[in-house]
């Protein structure tokens, strides 16, 4: 009987391991990578395409939940900005199974500030999934390297609910804003005392006209 036993354990822990050996292979039989490395290899391959990338968010790990940074950080360093549209990434309604309008994508707002569509999705950093932590002139240099040249600053607002501050720019190519989420409360309207606190995502948004 202790044989039958021990005979019935050693398959199922042989037929554990088949199944853990299995859970790292895909269909053909090929070990899984990251999706960031095949981000990576197809970039090496096919050269940096602003254009394709420009709405593309950065792949979500499915075991962490989380963005990968090191994509978006590199977007940022082979950006081009003149090939950027400024636009949004426009959702195609369907119903019965056939294309029936396009649905704006629009940004959330604070207040009344309704008109405003999601750009850039491509250089984002969500602040709920992302893991950087930038000082607030390393933040406002990301912001440079994709806003139009000829942007001037003409206003901020603190939105303290969710520790979120948003920078209104204008230019030729539109009026712009940007969401600037900090790690940490911030209990004053002192922009010196803010702008010391970690900010840990970035967010981009244009005015709808």
């Amino acid at each position: 009987m202790k044989r039958k036993i021990s005979k019935v354990l050693v398959i199922i822990c042989m037929m554990l391991m088949l199944l853990v050996g299995c859970s790292t292979k895909n269909n053909d039989g090929k070990n899984l990578t990251s999706e960031s490395s095949q981000y990576s290899e197809q970039a090496n391959q096919n050269g940096f395409n602003t254009a394709q990338i420009e709405n593309d968010m950065a792949y979500f790990d499915s075991k962490s939940g989380e963005v990968d940074d090191s994509v978006v950080s590199e977007r940022y360093k082979k950006v081009k900005k003149e090939d950027l549209t400024y636009n949004s990434l426009d959702k195609v309604a369907e119903q019965d199974g056939e294309k029936s309008s396009i649905v704006l994508q629009r940004a959330d707002s604070i207040k009344d500030d309704v008109d405003y569509k999601v750009i850039l999705l491509g250089f984002t950093y969500p602040a709920e999934e992302s893991l950087i932590s930038l000082t607030y002139d390393e933040a406002i240099k990301l912001v440079q390297k994709v806003l139009p040249d000829d942007i001037e600053k003409v206003n901020s607002v603190l939105d303290k609910e969710v520790n979120k501050e948003y920078i209104y720019y204008k230019s030729e190519k539109g009026n712009f804003r940007v969401g600037l989420c900090y790690g940490e409360e911030f209990f004053s309207d002192n922009l010196n005392e803010i702008h010391k606190n970690a900010i840990v995502g970035i967010d981009y948004s244009k005015e709808i006209k």
